[in-house]
């Protein structure tokens, strides 16, 4: 008996042996086409969304209780994927006062260099405000934005290429759903510039833009360099529109 429970072993474990030569390999190359497969994962899979917290123009980290509204287009240009910010607070205006910092992102206007959508809590509730210190938004090349139910205001550009002083865009595809832009003042023209750029205007108003050189006798909401334009969705609260 002993004889044969000897052999029967000897032959079973054969038998594993043979079996587990046979999957090894599979079981490898699923091992490898999954960890190609998340290698290869759309950018979308990491998207994520950032709470606006405080009015106070800050660069302090993101965090669930604290976060400003620079510190969360920090954190979504870090971010790979088309990432999403929000506000917690109606009825606040965010004036973008840092005047210094160690890099663009720091100071100034909010610089866009990823796929971002930013919703507001009411097109006259939430306010983006440059406090008249320089334009409120740029947004860099490649890059898809989204601005929805929020005003932006008080851009002012007082010299050379004096155009968007609310929005400059470049190579870039941008849409604007019931946003106000207003009391902004270029140079020369055009509140809004885009650049190789395709823009949507979907319920879009301007109030009150200003040109500083009044012998230019052109107060503009947009600029175009001739031929890089395309402007799809003119919405009927658009005031005025000169390709140039």
């Amino acid at each position: 008996m002993s004889t044969f429970v000897h052999h029967l072993s000897h032959h079973l474990s054969k038998q594993l042996s043979a079996l587990q030569v046979m999957v090894r390999p599979i079981i490898t190359m699923a091992l490898f086409f999954v960890s190609l497969g998340a290698w290869a994962l759309p950018h979308s899979t990491f998207a994520a969304t950032f709470t606006v917290t405080t009015a106070i123009d800050s660069i302090d980290a993101c965090t669930t209780s604290n976060c400003s509204l620079r510190a969360a287009v920090m954190a979504a240009n870090t971010n790979p994927g088309p990432d999403t910010i929000n506000f917690s607070n109606p009825g606040q205006t965010y004036t973008l006062n840092l005047a210094s910092g160690t890099d663009d992102a720091e100071f100034g206007d909010l610089d866009i260099t990823d796929d971002i959508t930013i919703t507001g809590t009411g097109a006259y509730s939430t306010t983006i405000d440059a406090n008249q210190a320089g334009r409120s938004i740029e947004i860099y090349p490649g890059v898809s934005a989204t601005l929805t139910d929020l005003t932006i205001s008080n851009g002012f550009i007082a010299s050379g290429n004096g155009h968007g002083s609310a929005i400059y865009m470049q190579q870039s595809d941008v849409t604007l759903t019931n946003v106000s832009i207003s009391d902004n003042a270029s140079w020369t023209y055009g509140t809004i510039r885009a650049d190789d750029s395709t823009i949507t205007l979907n319920n879009v108003q301007f109030i009150q833009q200003t040109p500083i050189r009044t012998s230019k006798k052109k107060s503009t909401n947009m600029h175009f360099p001739a031929g890089r334009q395309l402007l799809k969705n003119i919405a009927p609260k658009v005031e005025t529109l000169i390709l140039m």
